[in-house]
């Protein structure tokens, strides 16, 4: 785990013990998935080509198409998590951001 968290506090909160019972929960299913399952995390990488198409992708839709996008990519990075399959959650995460930034843009002309 290359991971850390600082946490300053005088106390333990309970919302922070949740928080941390939580991680820890979470990490020792995906161990045990990853244990079970042959799997060695490795992070993606994408090629900037790729990122740039899809940018271009997103200029020519219109704002209807963009926030029916967004209910769907929210759906499935939900499902995503859900799954505990991280990699894919945060590509549907990024790919919100640039489609909402967007729709920001074509909203303000």
């Amino acid at each position: 785990m290359d991971g850390s968290v600082i946490m300053y506090a005088d106390n333990i909160t309970k919302s922070m013990k949740q928080a941390i019972e939580e991680t820890d929960r979470r990490r020792t299913k995906q161990l045990e998935y990853n244990k079970n399952h042959g799997i060695t995390p490795r992070t993606i990488i994408k090629s900037i080509p790729e990122q740039v198409a899809t940018l271009d992708d997103l200029k020519n839709k219109t704002q209807h198409d963009l926030s029916r996008e967004i209910i769907e990519i929210e759906m499935q990075m939900k499902k995503y998590a859900e799954e505990l399959d991280f990699e894919n959650a945060i590509s549907c995460r990024d790919r919100l951001r640039r489609i909402q930034i967007e729709l920001e843009k074509k909203n303000s002309k």
